[in-house]
Formats: C-alpha cells, sequence, structure tokens
C-alpha cells in the first residue's frame, strides 16, 4: 500500500535534487535554495513511513547537508526548520518500534543530523540548532545502552 507513495516520493525526492543541482550551477541561487529546502522536506516525509530504510535516512542526512550548504541565510533562525524537523522524525523512529537495527541506524542519522546542527549553531548561533543537539544527547542517553549492543 505505501510502496507507491514511497516509490513516488523518491523519484519526486530525485528530480527536485536534480532540479536544484542544475540551478545551483546556473547560478540561480534563490531557485537552488527552494529546491533543496523541498528536497529536505520530502526526505522528511519518507521518514514518517511505518517501512523505513538505511537510504531513507542517509537521504534525510544528505538532504539537510544539503540544505546547510545551499541555502540562503543560515543565519535566519527559520531557516533552520529543517533540522528541528529531521530531529523529531529520527527521535520517533529511534524510540519507536522498529527493529533494533533500524533504531540504531536512526541514531546513528541523529548523530550526523547533531554535528551539522553543532556547525549551524557555532557559525550562526541558531536556537533551533542548540535545541536539537540537545534532544539528540538526551535521545542518546537514553536509547544508545539498549540499542549500541546490537550494531
Amino acid at each position: 500500500m505505501y510502496q507507491s507513495q514511497i516509490s513516488s516520493l523518491l523519484e519526486s525526492y530525485e528530480d527536485t535534487t536534480l532540479k536544484a543541482k542544475r540551478a545551483y550551477m546556473d547560478g540561480f541561487i534563490e531557485e537552488a535554495s527552494a529546491y533543496y529546502k523541498e528536497a529536505c522536506e520530502i526526505s522528511t516525509r519518507l521518514l514518517s513511513f511505518p517501512t523505513i530504510s538505511n537510504e531513507t535516512l542517509k537521504r534525510c542526512v544528505d538532504a539537510c547537508a544539503n540544505c546547510f550548504d545551499f541555502c540562503n541565510n543560515p543565519e535566519d533562525d527559520e531557516q533552520n526548520e529543517y533540522l528541528d524537523s529531521v530531529s523529531s522524525m529520527l527521535t520517533e523512529i529511534v524510540a519507536g518500534h522498529h527493529e533494533s537495527t533500524m533504531r540504531m541506524a536512526a541514531l546513528e542519522a541523529y548523530a550526523d543530523i547533531a554535528r551539522l546542527s553543532y556547525l549551524v549553531a557555532k557559525c550562526c548561533r541558531s536556537e533551533k540548532a542548540k535545541s536539537v543537539i540537545s534532544d539528540f544527547y538526551q535521545c542518546w542517553n537514553r536509547y544508545s545502552p539498549s540499542l549500541v549492543c546490537f550494531h
């Protein structure tokens, strides 16, 4: 049932990312930024399905990194909303009813998001990024003792 929706979102993600790369290479920075943000939103929606994969987690981390690298005005804390959204989704996966290996993979993806958030917090003094880091530490402290052994 979900597979057709997932396939459609994956196609949309790939198409949007390609458009973003083309726009950026052609010097259309605002357009590229909008596409990268859209790709990040799509990757976050993919995390909401009951069946996720390591590729979905990697795609989400990559989308956040693209937003950080290519989107405009990272000093505007509203621009860092993508970190908060992804953080919430990853927390749900780690705390959820997925297999332990998938929960651990989500915790590792969350660590990548926390590292990215650290860079945003350091260079832009983003309160949202600082919140993501704090939330990650809470999640790590709570769930890593039971998940690390499965890795």
